[in-house]
């Protein structure tokens, strides 16, 4: 062997011993203090601390690999999750000839499954911890990395502590580098929130990466069907200092941003593509944005542009900005409210964002146009603070075309009058942090017709202290305002003018003043003074009332009710007390009826409301009242049939309430209580009649309504009677008594509205009983007593009519009916009533030359009669039939038949008795008491229990 190769081969083992020396030196220095040392050298480098959990390997043949598992990078301080990285398997490949250099050449990076966490920070930092100085001083560091991949990435991202986490997977991301003063290239791909993306980019050489000098960036990509690119450089990029970044791109509309990136909220406007630019820039101090200009197309139904810089953008604060919003349309609105919007030419609004000077100032006019030339609003004003409201100075001036537009724009459920037109100006302003309503002015309507107009100001708005209102408002006819209540009201009626004034001055907002007045003395005037002391609590109220009316019915127009033509009506009244407690009195006259009433009450939150009253008159005409009223005819023959009688009504049923399987109102004798007295000295009408001394006592307490010393007396008798409604307990209970004596039924009857004809004079007793919540329940369970007497009158009703009727016609075919109603002499009736039938144990009827006696049962429950009437006539024709009859059929149409079997037994005795009639005329001259006297008289009173 020659020299040379000698020497070569010594070279070589020489070489070779070096680089086995080095490969041992470093895996003793690797391995050495183990995984412990490696964590602190990696530590050091990053800022942050390393951890590695699972060991290393290393390999030193044919390249140096070093393998470790299980490692982890902490989070910054104060952030929500310990760890800012999770790498389950790290590779490295490090270069033989890089480390004889004196260099760390990195020729491949390997990391899977990897878990980062990136978390809000206000200053965008990477990393907690400078670089090493030495690192930061040299544009040739030590180390060169040739590539890094990364498989199976999971990125977790928080917008700070109480934000909504996202996540998304990254399949691969890799890096190359063209050397240690070549660029660096990247691409990505994966999904985030559920989205593909793809990420490509360049970076500046890793050589610069640490240096203070630009650090150039350029990334692209696309995410849900947006595309971005970003453009610039970055000083010291592990820290983001020194930002010049240009930021463009497109991005979908508003909703799939929020589903995407936040919550999905329907309430979110539609907008069309979003196009945006803007640099992100940073030197020396904190993130700024800079020629920043947002904007959307004019697809959607809101659209507008953003445009200006933020200086801080981690606290937001230097903002200069210009937001213009537009929409031919409020349906972007509708998502956000369940009240219908209403139409609208086009809305226009910009919006100017100012706080250099350290407090947030915003400028803004907004301008609303209605299709159709309805309406208008614009609002102008400045904020000096939008955070903590220092200063504020706001013009709002609106019309439209009636009232009813603008409850429409508010929002309200009831609409409003369309009162037309509408002018609205106002100021908003805040002196001493207060906002105040100035220069309000606020009209509809014209003074012609109807308006309202309001004017003022409001000290505090959030407080409502200092106000000071005062509206006026009115019509020059009534009829005038029928569109507004949507019904026919009364015409001729004006003018109606009202004026009130809404005041705070001694510390409670109330109604200081309140007038009312108008109309037309002739047809119906109002005159309405009073005040509220506090809305809030209504501690004080005072009302004082006068309105005269031609009659009733006219006032029955306003409140949509039809009364009786009742009149001339005048009253004239008192209110006073609070929302607890009230005195009320008045006088009230019909005509020549004058009612004179008080009345109390109080309102305690814990108990029923309670009321007393009287109610009292020195004389009651009927007619006055309406029941006699005088517009009827009182000279009017009753209309007489073909047979002289009155016509029958037809087939009447039976009143709905008697028939009713519903529930009677009982619960409202549970909501309140009440102790009324009336009295009327004299009661005047229709016949001469005249009743004295007339009173009632009515009370209603825990549900028992009960009717005391009902008392009247006329010319020849007197009423007394009792009633008591007892629904405290789930079964409501009724008792009723009742004494008359001496009515006369003629005088009675004719105060009817309808002319009637019946007379006689009735006395009786009554005592009756039931339960149940119906009015049929109650018909069945009805218990008691009836006896009445009737002498010297006329049956003159429907049914009395059908059973004289066809009585008479059944039984004595001969008479002819020449009167519109049958005679009755006597009437005696005494009845018992149990579970609802009415047994009748005493039944006689005497009219002329017949008599009628009768027995049975009445059915009220199913409404049917079952009785048997026996008829007898003093003086009989040869031809008359006389037999025993039966009542049966509903109570409202009775039917009369015979019994077969009397009827020829009936024949035969008037036969008898034709042929021995002069012999009992010629004996009844000898005969003294053979028949006892019928006398018609009421029963003695032992007879009731």
């Amino acid at each position: 062997m020659s020299r040379r190769a000698r020497r070569i081969l010594g070279a070589l083992a020489l070489v070779a011993t070096l680089l086995g020396a080095v490969g041992l030196l470093i895996a003793w220095l690797l391995w050495a203090e183990h995984s412990q040392l490696v964590a602190r050298r990696a530590s050091a480098a990053l800022g942050l601390e390393v951890g590695i959990g699972g060991g290393i390997q290393l390999e030193v043949f044919p390249e140096l690999q070093f393998k470790a598992r299980d490692v982890t990078v902490a989070n910054l301080p104060g952030r929500p999750s310990p760890h800012l990285a999770e790498i389950g398997i790290l590779e490295l490949e490090i270069s033989y000839l890089g480390l004889l250099r004196g260099r760390l050449e990195i020729d491949a990076l390997e990391l899977e499954q990897v878990t980062l966490w990136i978390e809000d920070d206000p200053n965008l930092q990477l990393s907690a911890a400078a670089a090493p100085e030495s690192q930061t001083e040299s544009r040739d560091p030590r180390f060169n990395i040739g590539s890094v991949e990364i498989r199976e990435l999971a990125l977790h991202y928080q917008p700070g502590d109480a934000g909504t986490r996202r996540s998304g997977r990254i399949e691969t991301l890799r890096l190359e580098a063209d050397g240690i003063q070549g660029p660096v290239h990247f691409a990505s791909r994966g999904e985030f929130a559920g989205h593909r993306f793809d990420l490509t980019g360049e970076f500046g050489p890793l050589s610069d990466l640490y240096d203070a000098a630009p650090y150039p960036i350029e990334l692209r990509g696309r995410l849900l069907d947006a595309t971005f690119e970003i453009r610039g450089t970055a000083g010291q990029p592990t820290q983001m200092r020194e930002l010049d970044l240009s930021i463009s791109g497109e991005l979908p509309g508003l909703p799939q941003l929020y589903e995407a990136f936040l919550e999905p909220d329907s309430r979110v406007p539609e907008t069309g593509l979003i196009s945006f630019q803007a640099r992100l820039v940073r030197d020396a101090g904190p993130v700024a944005i800079e020629d920043l200009s947002v904007g959307t197309d004019t697809s959607g139904a809101l659209y507008g542009s953003l445009t200006g810089s933020v200086g801080e953008l981690a606290t937001f604060r230097e903002i200069d900005l210009v937001l213009e919003l537009n929409a031919r349309s409020l349906s972007f609105l509708q998502p956000m409210t369940e009240t219908t919007l209403p139409a609208v030419e086009s809305i226009d609004a910009k919006f100017e964002f100012s706080d250099r000077g350290s407090d947030l100032g915003v400028a803004g006019t907004v301008h609303l146009v209605l299709p159709d030339g309805l309406g208008r609003l614009e609002v102008e004003g400045s904020l000096a603070d939008l955070r903590g409201v220092t200063g504020l100075d706001v013009t709002v001036r609106g019309e439209a075309r009636d009232l009813g537009i603008v409850g429409n724009w508010l929002g309200l459920d009831r609409a409003l009058p369309p009162l037309e037109p509408v002018m609205l100006h106002g100021r908003l302003r805040n002196p001493e942090q207060r906002i105040s309503l100035d220069a309000l002015t606020a009209r509809a309507g014209t003074r012609d017709r109807s308006y309202a107009e309001v004017k003022g100001s409001i000290r505090d708005l959030e407080r409502l202290e200092g106000v000071r209102l005062r509206a006026d408002f009115g019509a020059a006819d009534l009829s005038l305002l029928e569109t507004y209540l949507d019904r026919p009201l009364p015409g001729g009626i004006g003018p109606i003018t009202g004026h009130t004034l809404l005041t705070d001055e001694d510390g409670s907002l109330g109604l200081e003043h309140i007038r009312l007045h108008g109309g037309r003395k002739e047809l119906l005037s109002i005159d309405l003074d009073g005040k509220f002391d506090d809305l809030r609590e209504i501690d004080e109220i005072e009302l004082d009332a006068k309105i005269t009316a031609r009659d009733l019915a006219v006032i029955g127009e306003l409140v949509d009710a039809e009364v009786d033509p009742l009149g001339p009506v005048e009253f004239t009244g008192t209110l006073s007390g609070s929302d607890e407690q009230f005195q009320a009195s008045g006088k009230l006259w019909l005509d020549r009826t004058l009612i004179d009433g008080r009345a109390s009450g109080t309102f305690e939150p814990s108990a029923r409301p309670s009321f007393r009253g009287t109610l009292s008159s020195p004389q009651v005409w009927l007619d006055d009242v309406g029941i006699a009223p005088r517009f009827a005819d009182q000279n009017t023959a009753p209309e007489v049939g073909s047979d002289g009688a009155p016509p029958d009504a037809g087939d009447e049923p039976a009143p709905r309430w008697w028939r009713s399987t519903e529930g009677l109102p009982f619960d409202l004798l549970r909501s309140l209580d009440f102790d009324l007295a009336l009295r009327a000295d004299r009661i005047s009408g229709r016949d001469e009649l005249e009743v004295y001394d007339a009173s009632a006592s009515v009370r209603l307490e825990d549900g028992r309504l009960q009717i005391r010393d009902l008392q009247a007396t006329w010319k020849g008798g007197d009423t007394h009677a009792g009633l008591v409604l007892d629904a405290s307990t789930p079964e409501p209970k009724l008792s009723l008594e009742f004494e008359l004596e001496g009515l006369d039924v003629e005088q009675f009857v004719s105060q009817a509205k309808e002319t009637t004809q019946a007379s006689g004079f009735v006395d009786a007793w009554v005592r009756l009983e039931s339960r149940g919540q119906t009015p049929n329940e109650i018909r069945s369970e009805l218990a008691g007593q009836l006896v009445a007497v009737m002498r010297d009158g006329t049956a003159a009703g429907k049914v009395s009519r059908l059973f004289a009727r066809n009585l008479i016609g059944l039984t004595f075919p001969s008479m002819q009916l020449r009167r519109s109603v049958p005679l009755v002499s006597c009437f005696l009736a005494s009845v018992e009533i149990e579970s609802g039938i009415a047994s009748v144990s005493r039944l006689e009827i005497q009219g002329g030359d017949i008599t009628v006696t009768g027995s049975g049962t009445v059915d009220l429950a199913r409404e049917s009669y079952h009785l048997e009437l026996v008829p007898r006539s003093r003086r009989r024709g040869i031809v008359s039939v006389v037999p025993v009859v039966r009542v049966r059929g509903p109570l409202w149409e009775p039917r009369v038949t015979p019994v077969h079997r009397t009827v020829a037994t009936s024949i035969v005795e008037g036969v008898i008795s034709n042929v021995v009639r002069p012999a009992r005329s010629l004996l009844s001259r000898f005969r003294r008491g053979s028949d006892p006297e019928f006398r018609c008289v009421l029963p003695e009173r032992e007879a009731l229990p």
